[in-house]
């Protein structure tokens, strides 16, 4: 699996994807490169991404033994400490309280890598167990241990996808909490695909008209 450099929690994800329906027996490998720009090109994203690229930069240069482990959470514990740390003067005082108060959900509203960040989607890649989640979901509602079980049933789209055609298919997962908090909270990182013909077996990812979402 090829993947281009840039942020370390982005590159890890990637890696997590190689093979991960287990498919092949033998050791597969994960290389990361960086692209051949042209004159007016620029390596990354403007803002948050660049950013963490260069957090991803500086601490894979301090390791003096290659290649990196990415489940080792020393690695991550560094990365995290160098991207927020840079950054802390630019945080605004809600995403402030927001991360010393472990509120997950706000900081991930808050605070946006990339203006293109993704959504996960629950497809039909096993009929039977997308017909199993989605009553999960219906029963319990999302939590960590739905989120689990649906990461490998579900593909990355960008979240202005979620603006055109193809939010018509798509059913936002609800969170169910307790009456005296309200009757639902709706999140917006997990969604729920409602027209199975959408997604291509093949292709391990949705087709809507000419476009393609591919995991």
């Amino acid at each position: 699996m090829l993947r281009a450099f840039g942020p370390l929690d982005s590159i890890a994800q990637a890696a997590g994807r190689c093979n991960r329906h287990g498919r092949r027996r033998e050791p597969d490998c994960v290389r990361v490169f960086r692209p051949l720009l042209g004159e007016k090109e620029h390596e990354y994203p403007p803002g948050g991404y660049a950013q963490a690229a260069d957090a991803t930069n500086i601490v894979l240069g301090t390791l003096t033994e290659f290649p990196a482990h990415l489940d080792d959470p020393a690695l991550f514990r560094r990365y995290y400490r160098q991207l927020y740390g840079a950054g802390a003067a630019d945080l605004s005082r809600e995403l402030g309280d927001a991360i010393k108060g472990l509120d997950f959900p706000t900081v991930a509203e808050l605070y946006r890598l990339i203006e293109k960040d993704a959504v996960e989607v629950l497809v039909p890649y096993n009929v039977e167990r997308y017909d199993a989640l989605r009553q999960q979901l219906d029963d319990h509602g999302l939590t960590g241990r739905w989120i689990r079980a649906a990461r490998p049933h579900s593909i990355s789209i960008y979240r202005n996808a979620l603006e055109g055609p193809l939010a018509a298919y798509l059913s936002p997962a609800q969170v169910k909490t307790h009456p005296k908090k309200g009757s639902s909270a709706t999140p917006t990182h997990w969604w729920v695909l409602t027209n199975p013909s959408l997604y291509d077996p093949k292709l391990l990812g949705l087709l809507e008209g000419e476009k393609a979402w591919i995991a």
